[in-house]
C-alpha cells in the first residue's frame, strides 16, 4: 500500500455491490447506506486491487467482470448521485464535473438518465422547512450552472437535488434555465413532508422522492481509518463520491450499483 501513502489524492471504485451481496458482503438487515459504502471500499483494499495514476490521481479498483462490462449494450436507465462531502470548503462545481465525467467513463457510457446532486449537511426541517446547512441564492446559482452544462453536453438527461426546502427550491426555479425534475428528501430529517413543500413541488412538475442516504455519507476519519486498516496510514479529505444505478428499463430490475470515493491530501 505504499502507492497510497506517497498519492497526493486517491478515487477507490467499489465493484458491483450485487455481486459483493450475492458472496455475502456488504449485507445484512442492519447493514446501512454508510456501512454498505465502508464495506465495499475495505473489500477493494483486501482483495489485491489495481493501481493506476492518471493525471495525478491514484485510481485504486478491482477489475470488471465479464458481466459488467456488457451493461452498456443493454437497453438500461443509468442514475447517477453526487455526493459533495467536504464541510470545510463550499460546493465546488469542479467537484461535480470531475465526478460526472470519472463515472461515466467507469461505466463506459457517454451519459446518465438521471444526474443528482447531493450537498454535505443539508437537512431538511420538519416544522420550517428551513436547513441547518444554509445554501444562499448565489450558491445555488453558480453550482446550478455546472449542473445544466451536464444537460446541455448530453451528459445527463435529468436534473435533480436532495432536502431542497421549498424556498431553496422556489430560489433554484427562478434563476435555472434547465429545471430540476426530482427533489429526493430523506424521512429521516422530517417525519411528513411539509404540504406546502408537496403542493409547490407538484405545481411545477418536480417529483419528490424519499431516500435513506446519510448527509455525511464518508467522513475524513471514516476513510482514513479504512485506509490504516488496510496498512496504509495516510491523511485525505473525501470531496465527492458518486453512486451509480444501473436498471434494465424493460425488466425493471437494477443491474449493477456501486460507487467512487475521491479523497484529496488536506
Amino acid at each position: 500500500m505504499s502507492a497510497i501513502k506517497d498519492a497526493k489524492s486517491i478515487s477507490i471504485y467499489s465493484p458491483n455491490l450485487l455481486i459483493l451481496k450475492r458472496n455475502g458482503v456488504a449485507q445484512g438487515p442492519t447493514c446501512d447506506v454508510k456501512q454498505e459504502l465502508l464495506l465495499s471500499l475495505k473489500h477493494v483494499l483486501a482483495d489485491s486491487p489495481k493501481f493506476e495514476s492518471v493525471d495525478g490521481d491514484l485510481r485504486v479498483f478491482l477489475p470488471k467482470l465479464p458481466e459488467d462490462l456488457e451493461l452498456a449494450s443493454e437497453d438500461v436507465e443509468i442514475t447517477v448521485k453526487i455526493f459533495l462531502l467536504d464541510p470545510s470548503v463550499p460546493p465546488e462545481s469542479s467537484n461535480i464535473n470531475v465526478a460526472l465525467d470519472t463515472t461515466l467513463k467507469w461505466l463506459n457510457v457517454k451519459k446518465a438518465d438521471l444526474l443528482v446532486l447531493a450537498f454535505h449537511g443539508l437537512l431538511l426541517q420538519d416544522d420550517s422547512e428551513e436547513t441547518q446547512y444554509k445554501l444562499d441564492s448565489i450558491q445555488i446559482s453558480d453550482i446550478w450552472k455546472s449542473i445544466e452544462k451536464q444537460n446541455s453536453d448530453k451528459k445527463a438527461n435529468e436534473l435533480g437535488v436532495c432536502e431542497f426546502s421549498k424556498t431553496m427550491l422556489q430560489s433554484l426555479l427562478s434563476s435555472a434555465i434547465i429545471k430540476p425534475t426530482v427533489n429526493q428528501v430523506n424521512l429521516s430529517d422530517c417525519c411528513v413532508i411539509p404540504k406546502s413543500l408537496r403542493d409547490y413541488a407538484k405545481s411545477e412538475n418536480v417529483k419528490l422522492f424519499t431516500h435513506n442516504d446519510p448527509n455525511d455519507l464518508v467522513s475524513s476519519a471514516d476513510f482514513n481509518a479504512l485506509l490504516s486498516e488496510s496498512g496504509a496510514d495516510a491523511s485525505f479529505q473525501p470531496k465527492w463520491a458518486s453512486r451509480y444505478s444501473i436498471t434494465y428499463k424493460l425488466r425493471g430490475i437494477v443491474a449493477s450499483r456501486g460507487y467512487i470515493v475521491h479523497a484529496k491530501c488536506p
